[in-house]
């Protein structure tokens, strides 16, 4: 049963780097419309299979968080940026590359 389990976590953690992976890849493609539905998703599944903890949903929150920034939903990009912050400190550490980040970004919101 644990077998299946960890097999069942890693495939939904595929999953959601994989549809982040084409997140990033939309938005440096400018496709920001077609992005959002797959940036949802990607935090969807990542909460619910992964865990409201998990760096992977943290992740999935900064990249929707981009998404709503470039497009001029400074409201909502605040409080996913501010998310993602959170849990990857928790998880990750202050001095992760991705807290990093997204505290970049949450700066340039309030320029």
């Amino acid at each position: 049963m644990n077998f299946f389990k960890n097999f069942l976590s890693r495939d939904k953690t595929n999953q959601v780097i994989r549809l982040n992976q084409k997140v990033v890849q939309l938005t440096e493609l400018g496709q920001y419309e077609q992005a959002i539905p797959m940036a949802n998703r990607a935090c969807e599944l990542a909460r619910k299979y992964l865990g409201k903890e998990a760096p992977d949903y943290g992740k999935s929150l900064g990249n929707l968080g981009e998404l709503y920034f470039i497009l001029g939903n400074h409201n909502e990009a605040e409080q996913l940026f501010q998310q993602a912050i959170e849990i990857l400190s928790l998880a990750l550490g202050k001095q992760d590359p991705y807290v990093a980040l997204y505290r970049n970004n949450l700066a340039a919101l309030y320029r």
